[in-house]
C-alpha cells in the first residue's frame, strides 16, 4: 500500500532526550531484470562479448537508476538508460566480457609452475 508517513526516533542520554522527526513515503512495486541470469559462451582470448540488460518497474512513478557495477574486472557493465517509465520493459544498459582482462590467482600458477617442472624433470630435462 501507497503511503506518506511520520514517526520519531528518540534517543536517550543520563543528561537529555533528543527526538529526531521521520518522514518517508513508501509506494507499491517492484522491479524486474532480465535476464534472470548472464551467461557467455567460450570464446577466444581477446574477443569481447556483450550481453543487453532489460528492466521493468511496476512502480507508478519514474524510477531513477544510479549506477551499476560488477565484482569481476572482467565483466564490464555500462548503464545506458537513467529512468524507467512504470510497466514498460526497456534495455537499460549492456555487460562486456572482457576475457583479456585475466584474474590470475598467484597459487594456481604456482601449481601449474610446478606440475611442468615435475613433468620436465620425468622427461629427464628433454623437450
Amino acid at each position: 500500500r501507497e503511503e506518506n508517513r511520520e514517526g520519531e526516533v528518540t534517543l536517550v542520554t543520563s543528561y537529555e532526550t533528543l527526538k529526531l522527526p521521520v518522514y518517508y513515503r513508501s509506494i507499491k512495486g517492484s522491479l524486474a531484470l532480465s535476464p534472470s541470469s548472464i551467461k557467455f559462451n567460450v570464446t577466444f582470448p581477446t574477443r569481447i562479448l556483450k550481453k543487453s540488460i532489460f528492466a521493468k518497474s511496476s512502480y507508478n512513478g519514474v524510477v531513477q537508476l544510479k549506477g551499476i557495477t560488477s565484482s569481476d574486472s572482467r565483466v564490464i557493465p555500462s548503464l545506458t538508460a537513467t529512468s524507467l517509465a512504470p510497466n514498460q520493459k526497456v534495455e537499460i544498459g549492456y555487460v562486456l566480457f572482457d576475457t583479456a582482462h585475466t584474474v590470475i590467482d598467484p597459487k594456481e600458477l604456482m601449481d601449474e609452475f610446478i606440475s611442468l617442472d615435475s613433468q620436465f624433470r620425468q622427461k629427464g630435462g628433454k623437450q
